[in-house]
């Protein structure tokens, strides 16, 4: 078995699935369309996945794991969303055009042509993911995976901004969405 994939079955063995998408996600929702289909790509148990679906949307979940994908295809049932084991680095997105899709907690800056030629026009990209910036050891210590700042304002520079978040190191630590950024962005 490949080693990434050991790597994230193992870790999603040990871990109960999440409840709740990306906070970004979560506080943005009224900015998706009602009807469509989206992506959770890197989606882990699909926390975003079950979310876009509960809000009218069918939904690829895309992930390395086959544990993870047989989690989410079991707890899908009726829900409009798909599960497919997929070594995006390796293989590539789908070749789909969505009309949203969220990307959370996952960086490959050389996928980032690929996400974005796969939304469709006017299609919504919601990316939440760790910082280099950091106020605490929460996140990847590999600076691979982590943003520089402003960085998701690079990659969206074609793309009209409805929101852009990152706090750094500013103010008082204790408060706030600290190492993250957010962005979410529409492709014109």
């Amino acid at each position: 078995m490949d080693k990434k994939v050991l790597k994230w079955n193992t870790r999603y063995q040990q871990y109960a699935e999440p409840v709740a998408p990306c906070q970004v996600l979560e506080d943005y929702a009224y900015l998706l369309p009602a009807s469509g289909i989206a992506l959770d790509l890197a989606c882990g148990f699909a926390a975003n996945a079950f979310f876009m679906a509960a809000r009218g949307l069918h939904v690829d979940a895309l992930d390395i794991s086959p544990v993870a994908i047989a989690a989410v295809n079991q707890r899908a049932q009726q829900l409009p969303v798909t599960g497919i084991v997929r070594d995006i680095e390796a293989k590539g997105l789908l070749q789909k055009q969505y009309q949203v899709i969220v990307v959370s907690y996952f960086l490959n800056r050389a996928l980032i042509p690929e996400i974005l030629a796969c939304l469709a026009p006017s299609g919504l990209l919601f990316y939440q993911t760790w910082t280099r910036e950091k106020v605490s050891a929460q996140g990847p210590g590999n600076p691979e995976y982590l943003l520089c700042r402003g960085e998701l304002l690079v990659f969206c520079q074609e793309m009209q901004v409805l929101h852009y978040h990152e706090e750094g190191a500013v103010g008082d630590i204790s408060k706030g969405l600290r190492n993250q950024a957010c962005i979410i962005a529409r492709k014109v």
